[in-house]
């Protein structure tokens, strides 16, 4: 747990990268976000915490618990991620904080070492969210833990998960992920996806060109 002073450090850190959850809103496919507040926020930094709302709070809380139902139920073992900001290794403006890794286990149909991004979300926000689906996030493998009848052929995570997925995938090195979403509290579903190369490369060129804007306009500012 970091001490107030700790978090506020780590929030101006952020401010030195893009991360996984602003490349969604960086290339227009985030509309909760957008890129020009992307940038605004990168250009003149200030430390926005938002670490008291409840949203906030209950996914964090929550983050430990789903994982390991998610673990429990898949018959895996893995950790949560405890290893800080990865700067990705060809752009060093990009970076990712993953939320946990499961190890490779063939029985339970996971060939590789799998990157986890839990999310908490009600009903109402992730169907909202399915609208934004594209025809490349057809996930590998869709799982679902739930109560409810539902035709899970063709669901997808939301757009901007998926993303977010891939951004912390390429940082990582890694090429299997699972967007693990826990939705109104005693239902989950597992996207599974790989690594999608040629999204990756439009990704890194769409954040060099962001970046180089960032660093224009605090050269502007500075002035």
């Amino acid at each position: 747990m970091m001490t107030p002073a700790e978090h506020t450090a780590w929030l101006l850190e952020l401010q030195n990268y893009i991360t996984a959850s602003d490349v969604a809103a960086v290339m227009g496919l985030n509309k909760n976000s957008s890129r020009n507040r992307v940038l605004k926020d990168k250009i003149s930094p200030t430390v926005n915490n938002i670490e008291g709302l409840p949203a906030v709070m209950a996914g964090k809380e929550l983050e430990a618990g789903i994982f390991s139902w998610f673990k429990r139920h898949r018959g895996v073992d893995g950790k949560l991620w405890d290893g800080g900001l990865v700067p990705h290794k060809k752009v060093k403006c990009l970076a990712a904080t993953p939320d946990g890794i499961v190890y490779a286990n063939e029985r339970a149909g996971f060939r590789n070492d799998t990157l986890v991004e839990v999310k908490n979300v009600g009903w109402e926000q992730l169907e909202k969210s399915w609208s934004q689906r594209v025809k490349r996030t057809t996930p590998v493998l869709c799982v679902a833990h739930t109560s409810r009848k539902l035709d899970t052929i063709g669901m997808a995570a939301p757009i901007h998960y998926w993303v977010q997925l891939q951004v912390q995938l390429s940082c990582m090195g890694m090429n299997d992920g699972v967007v693990c979403a826990n939705i109104g509290g005693n239902n989950r579903f597992d996207f599974h996806y790989n690594l999608d190369k040629s999204f990756e490369s439009d990704m890194l060129d769409a954040v060099r060109t962001f970046w180089a804007e960032v660093e224009c306009g605090r050269d502007f500012t500075a002035a």
